[in-house]
Order: structure tokens, then sequence, then C-alpha cells
């Protein structure tokens, strides 16, 4: 639902089923990921844990962690949001785009969503 969701509104996305294959799409990918969108909880490695993996290969790597739980304890920065579930599509796209930057909005981004 959130990648297709994010492909109606110009996102190329690249879906993940586990951390691990995140991983290996990201190192094997031709293009430059983007942005990384993943769930705080996720079986065999988090989300947090999967953005540092990412961020070792592309070490300004933009992510947004969600969850319907508490947000993470020091997460969040200008390269980084947290999402707490519930929350609408135009919500996700927004802050999609704020992560990418204003160059970035009109054009398509690739992110890998675990």
């Amino acid at each position: 639902m959130i990648a297709l969701a994010l492909e109606s509104e110009g996102f190329s996305v690249l879906s993940a089923g586990s951390g691990s294959e995140a991983i290996a799409i990201a190192k094997t990918c031709r293009t430059k990921v983007d942005l990384l969108i993943s769930d705080i909880e996720m079986p065999g490695m988090s989300g947090a844990d999967l953005a540092d993996a990412l961020r070792a290969i592309t070490p300004d790597l933009p992510v947004i962690l969600m969850s319907g739980g508490i947000e993470p304890v020091g997460f969040g920065s200008e390269r980084s949001r947290f999402l707490h579930k519930p929350f609408s599509m135009a919500a996700l796209a927004q802050i999609a785009r704020s992560l990418v930057g204003p160059d970035s909005a009109d054009q398509f981004s690739r992110g890998v969503s675990a």
C-alpha cells in the first residue's frame, strides 16, 4: 500500500520483504537510493539497524521510520523522521519530499521500503 501510494505521488519505489533483502537491493542497485522508509519492528532486523547498515553504504541517506508504538529515544534529525501509525499517505509523501529535498521534488526518487 505504501509503495503504491508513493508511486502515485511520482516516486520510484524499490520494495523489500526484509532488512537483509533491502541491504542486498541497495548494494546492487544501479542508481542511488535516495530514501529509506521502514517499520521500526521487523523480523530479523530492526528498522534502526537497517538504517545503520544502509548508511554504511550511503552515509547521507535520509530515513523515515514508522511505528504504532513509541518513538525511539534519540531518533530524529535533519536527515531522519519518525512517523507514528496510523498516518495518511499525503503526510508520508510530504515528509518524503522534505527529506529528498526541493531539487528532487519534481523528479523520481528511489527508496527502499522494507
